[in-house]
């Protein structure tokens, strides 16, 4: 972006010297009005063209309690991958990116939450809020604005040391709109508000407990309990989908082609005995010769594991994620829908989605 004196000076010259039919210069004094206009807009807006701008996120009052309540008091555990990065907004004629804070430390929200929530009549105990994801993104588009909510979080109850679970929430929020920023923090803030209120009167009666340090850290405990993430051996054959890749349970046998070190064709027998090709949107990943890939819908992938997650190097298309555009930015935005670009890709143990790290620009 130009600084605001060489916009100034740029639009100085094009009163000056703008070209028309009749002449190519104009007087500059006929037009004191619209440089004192130029000069105004330009220079009593500085935040249009500031950079790091922030949006504080807040959690609305409730609009009921809820009597009867089973708890009073509400704790908060961190367990979120990145502390940092929240997301952005845009705000603005000029559509500033504005980076989203809690202003006022989430816990103390939460509380004023709780407090909003339960009355007199609520017992004496506490619940637990483990946030684990937390990310809102806005993109603009020709003609509208969209903006995602990525959220994820569980509440525990708490019996002697161990923690029990007592629901959990996992999703993404589309909001669409002409100027989707009022909306989409409000739609964020009432997906909390629902999530604790729906969940007061709610005992918990899961089997399984844990420890505080299993609650600050659930990626590492769930992967234990998978064993695509504990193995060392990899099956060899076809997996329609994260399921069976996870519990390396092939759903049929493959035969391979190769050329140039690629996988060149997959295929499998149906039950008449006839080979197919298997095409890789048909499926979700493969194991030949006990390496993995993953499928996408334009090739196979050779899948490697680090730090006890999977990643790949692949093309997809960029429609294929509703937080594409958001995770990248403008550069998110300006990807075409109808393409495959290429992205360092991690899977999500928890879903087995195809997670977007990095975008990786073609050669040329």
């Amino acid at each position: 972006m130009f600084p605001r004196h060489t916009i100034f000076l740029i639009s100085y010259k094009y009163f000056l010297c703008c070209e028309t039919k009749s002449r190519t210069c104009l007087p500059t004094y006929r037009y004191p009005v619209a440089l004192f206009a130029v000069y105004l807009f330009f220079f009593s807006t500085p935040n249009a063209f500031s950079q790091n701008r922030e949006e504080p996120f807040n959690i609305p009052a409730p609009d009921q309690r809820i009597s009867a309540s089973l708890y009073n008091k509400i704790s908060f555990i961190e367990a979120r991958a990145d502390t940092l990065n929240m997301g952005f907004v845009q705000l603005g004629f000029f559509n500033t990116k504005a980076d989203i804070i809690f202003k006022r430390r989430f816990p103390e929200q939460l509380s004023s939450l709780m407090q909003g929530l339960c009355d007199s009549t609520a017992h004496d105990e506490t619940i637990y809020f483990q946030l684990r994801k937390f990310f809102i993104a806005e993109q603009t588009k020709s003609l509208s604005e969209s903006g995602t909510f990525r959220f994820r979080a569980a509440l525990y109850r708490k019996r002697n040391d161990r923690f029990i679970k007592i629901s959990e929430a996992d999703t993404i929020l589309l909001v669409k709109a002409a100027d989707v920023t009022k909306s989409l923090l409000q739609h964020a803030g009432t997906e909390i508000v629902d999530f604790i209120q729906q969940n007061l009167r709610n005992p918990g009666k899961a089997p399984e407990s844990y420890s505080i340090a299993e609650l600050e850290n659930p990626d590492s405990v769930e992967k234990t309990r998978i064993l695509l993430y504990t193995t060392t051996q990899y099956t060899d054959g076809l997996y329609l989908s994260y399921n069976s890749f996870s519990a390396q349970i092939p759903d049929k046998s493959i035969v391979v082609e190769e050329k140039a070190n690629k996988i060149k064709n997959v295929k499998v027998t149906d039950s008449t005995g006839k080979t197919i090709k298997i095409k890789s949107r048909e499926t979700y990943a493969i194991v030949y010769k006990g390496q993995p890939y993953a499928a996408t819908s334009y090739d196979f992938y050779k899948l490697s594991k680090e730090h006890d997650d999977f990643f790949f190097t692949g093309k997809v298309r960029a429609d294929a994620d509703p937080m594409a555009g958001a995770l990248f930015g403008l550069m998110g935005a300006l990807l075409s829908t109808t393409n495959y670009y290429t992205f360092l890709m991690k899977i999500d143990h928890h879903t087995g989605h195809f997670i977007r790290i990095r975008y990786i620009p073609d050669p040329g």
